[in-house]
């Protein structure tokens, strides 16, 4: 007899992906993800903002608190140094006298501070050579003559335009400023003394960059920093200003002031 023919086998369609189904999938999960990515550092960003200004609080506190001990405010530090040398973040010099610099790093060891913002960056930090030394009566609000209040450095000047008006009547007038310079950095100081490059700044956030001899002018032709009037449109850096009568009144609370 002729063997048994061998029982049909049903072929069953395998389970799982092809090819083309999983290259799809990856597509359509890459551009989920890549849409996610932006409102997510959109948010990180603004927590980073929302730390730095909380942080710019704590230093206009620490500022005042120099004021009323030392009476004066602290010079600036050489942001060129690494943070590896013992005297960077110091106020140069530190004994009343004229600063070496008008425009630098934040003095943190000097002040007891946080050295860098919420994107781990140093603070650009400019004074008023007048209320670098110490502050008399004299001194604010009224000038002893025409000729100090024209003296060069007496505020430094900010404005909410670019360019600056001509007038410095126009622009308003601090004794201190502490800035940030944001998401984007440009021309901030990292810890190591090297500055981050400031070519892609924008014309708004070059006039906040401490640079190698900057200076804050004179009353008769300013050089003003940049206050933004729409945060975030044109300039992403924070700062925190410190306004002279604040500087007065701190002098008078500690009793350095009748």
């Amino acid at each position: 007899m002729p063997p048994c023919p061998a029982p049909a086998r049903c072929e069953c369609p395998q389970a799982g992906f092809s090819l083309v189904e999983m290259t799809i999938a990856l597509a359509v999960l890459g551009m989920v993800l890549t849409s996610l990515l932006g409102p997510l550092q959109q948010f990180k960003d603004h927590q980073r903002q929302r730390d730095t200004r909380e942080a710019l609080a704590s230093i206009r506190q620490a500022l005042l608190g120099f004021v009323m001990s030392q009476g004066r405010l602290p010079c600036p530090a050489d942001p060129a140094k690494p943070s590896s040398l013992a005297s960077a973040g110091l106020a140069e010099p530190d004994d009343g006298s004229a600063c070496l610099r008008q425009v630098g790093s934040l003095p943190w060891k000097t002040l007891g501070v946080s050295s860098t913002d919420a994107w781990f960056r140093r603070y650009t930090y400019a004074v008023a050579a007048r209320y670098s030394q110490a502050i008399t009566v004299l001194a604010y609000p009224l000038p002893s003559s025409a000729s100090e209040l024209a003296a060069p450095a007496w505020y430094v000047y900010l404005s909410a335009q670019t360019p600056p008006p001509a007038n410095p009547a126009q622009l308003d007038r601090v004794a201190a400023l502490v800035v940030s310079h944001g998401a984007n950095g440009h021309g901030a100081w990292h810890h190591d003394g090297v500055q981050q490059d400031s070519t892609q700044a924008s014309s708004q956030e070059q006039l906040n960059l401490a640079s190698t001899g900057r200076t804050l002018g004179s009353n008769a032709s300013p050089l003003p920093f940049y206050l933004p009037a729409r945060p975030g449109a044109d300039s992403d850096d924070v700062q925190d200003s410190l306004p002279a009568p604040l500087v007065l009144h701190a002098l008078v609370s500690a009793g350095r002031l009748p």
